[in-house]
């Protein structure tokens, strides 16, 4: 099973499920980007700034070079969350 794209959604807390329209991808594979056949986006830490609500998510694209599938950078994200919402 592919460990990409790297997405993000609300949580409908009633159901419990996602809510559709808030699943939105941060990173994936490009199109013309040439990568090795373990390419994924997982295992990472996330942190929430508590000062901003921010998401920072920390990953590592294994699989970005095609030569070796550990040949590869590590990424910070800053997601930041929607105004006027209150999360907890």
């Amino acid at each position: 099973m592919p460990r990409n794209p790297l997405a993000i959604a609300e949580v409908d807390e009633t159901e419990p499920a996602l809510i559709r329209d808030t699943v939105t991808t941060i990173d994936t594979k490009g199109e013309q980007e040439t990568v090795h056949e373990y390419f994924q986006l997982s295992n990472f830490p996330a942190f929430e700034k508590t000062q901003t609500g921010a998401i920072e998510p920390y990953l590592t694209r294994y699989g970005e070079s095609p030569d070796h599938w550990l040949k590869a950078n590590a990424y910070e994200y800053v997601i930041e969350l929607a105004s006027g919402r209150a999360y907890r």
